[in-house]
């Protein structure tokens, strides 16, 4: 028989053997957890850039006379000029501040808002700043300034921040185009031209004839509006 002093005797260093064992695999694991803990995390935020964009069916040239066309616009923001939205007018192409200040010299408009109604004069803003509206463009039509004959002189459908806005982040321009001939339209849409996103001071408009382009040999009508010195002023406050 064995002595039972010899068996008893190797337990103790067997069981210390795992607990150095143990304590080991503790320590690295404490290690590698002080490690992960001390890596910075990094927070990324998706940022997309999304510009106002207008496009109008058919795009013409038109005949002489009034049509209807379609507007349909996306990347406008729906809570920006305090949730008043935009309007989308149709008449001559004026500098600013005229364009966006008096409304008297447009043959057609749309006040587009998150709340409003489709009907003669509102057209409703989807939450993603989407619409689509129609307007009855004329070819001719009388304004505070006397006769304006789209076939020539240019006019174009544009969109800028309701009830006087300083916000020029909303404005586009579309050139639309009469003929003299009878031509029929086209069904090419026309996309339009998005403004500086800058803002002007308010001041009395006045336009004379002179002021508003000739349609003749104008390769960008719209560039009289959106590069003018006024609306490329910096943004207010």
């Amino acid at each position: 028989m064995r002595p039972l002093s010899s068996h008893r005797s190797s337990q103790p260093s067997r069981l210390g053997g795992v607990l150095a064992a143990a304590i080991t695999v503790l320590a690295l694991l404490g290690v590698t957890t002080q490690a992960l803990a001390a890596t910075p995390s990094v927070t990324v935020t998706p940022s997309v850039t999304v510009t106002p964009s207008v496009t109008v069916t058919p795009a013409g040239p038109f005949p002489a006379g009034t049509d209807t066309v379609t507007v349909d616009g996306t990347g406008f923001d729906p809570l920006g000029n305090h949730g008043n939205g935009i309007y989308v007018v149709f008449g001559p192409i004026t500098p600013a501040p005229a364009y966006y200040l008096d409304p008297s010299v447009y043959a057609a408009f749309k006040w587009v808002h998150q709340t409003g109604q489709p009907s003669g004069a509102e057209a409703p803003m989807a939450p993603d700043g989407s619409f689509s509206t129609t307007l009855d463009i004329p070819s001719s039509f009388t304004n505070q300034t006397g006769p304006v004959d789209c076939a020539v002189v240019a006019c174009a459908i544009i969109t800028f921040g309701a009830h006087g806005s300083r916000d020029r982040s909303q404005d586009t321009c579309t050139a639309v185009s009469f003929t003299t001939d009878g031509a029929t339209a086209s069904g090419v849409p026309g996309t339009s031209v998005a403004g500086s996103g800058s803002a002007v001071p308010r001041r009395s408009p006045s336009i004379v004839a002179s002021e508003i382009p000739d349609i003749a040999g104008a390769a960008d009508p719209c560039a009289a509006l959106l590069a003018s010195p006024a609306s490329l002023a910096s943004p207010a406050p």
